[in-house]
């Protein structure tokens, strides 16, 4: 991840940034500790004089969860919020969680990431996700390739230099499968470069994606931008 990056412990900027995302009624993403589950949501409220800035609550199933959280402990709760020219991330204590919303404590830190279009994200060593595809050219019906990385708008994943003449510029695949926090993502796409990696004997194909629905560019973009944070809160 290589955006510019800014700490802000100044108030001033602090409440500037808060009222922004309130006034434009700002996304965000709500998650605690290192559970899996993400809250889709929103900036609602800030109000300076009680320093408390308010997400619009969540459904009902996500409502449930969260209710079981904070009868077992209390955990770190870490929100990004997703402004115009940058994506706001924070570690806010819970106030209070009422029908209106969750109350939250004003941040004594907010990290803020320049937004890209379609940033993406390295999958970390030790980890393995596996993307599913057709590939007329290998003649095979169904290959498994481990990702390299990904975004909203593409994919890249590892091949034998051996196999470099399957994968060529402007090849399609088809029935692109990949699993994304148990939902499964279906794409085409279309291969717009092949390079060796330096000292192995592998190379990396760069993928965009074709015929992609909405939401699930939509479920891609909140995975990355929260794994991206994840390098981030160390610093909160």
């Amino acid at each position: 991840m290589n955006e510019p990056v800014d700490s802000l412990t100044d108030i001033k900027d602090i409440y500037e940034l808060l009222t922004e995302a309130a006034k434009c009624r700002a996304p965000a993403l709500l998650s605690w500790d290192e559970q899996e589950l993400i809250i889709k949501t929103s900036v609602s409220l800030f109000d300076q004089a009680t320093r408390h800035f308010i997400l619009r609550g969540p459904n009902a199933a996500e409502q449930r969860v969260l209710t079981d959280v904070l009868s077992l402990w209390q955990p770190k709760f870490y929100q990004i919020i997703s402004l115009p020219q940058a994506n706001l991330l924070m570690q806010a204590s819970l106030d209070e969680k009422t029908p209106q919303g969750l109350i939250f404590n004003l941040p004594a830190k907010i990290i803020r990431l320049q937004r890209r279009k379609h940033s993406r994200y390295k999958i970390p060593a030790g980890y393995v996700l596996r993307a599913g595809f057709t590939n007329e050219a290998a003649g095979k019906e169904s290959i498994q390739k481990r990702l390299f990385d990904i975004s909203a708008s593409g994919m890249s994943f590892l091949i034998h230099r051996e196999e470099r003449n399957l994968y060529l510029k402007d090849q399609v695949l088809l029935k692109i499968a990949f699993m994304i926090r148990s939902l499964t993502i279906y794409a085409r796409g279309v291969i717009r470069y092949t390079r060796d990696i330096p000292d192995t004997q592998e190379c990396k194909v760069g993928v965009e994606f074709l015929d992609i629905h909405e939401n699930q560019i939509q479920t891609i973009e909140d995975y990355v931008l929260q794994e991206n944070s994840k390098n981030y809160t160390r610093y909160l």
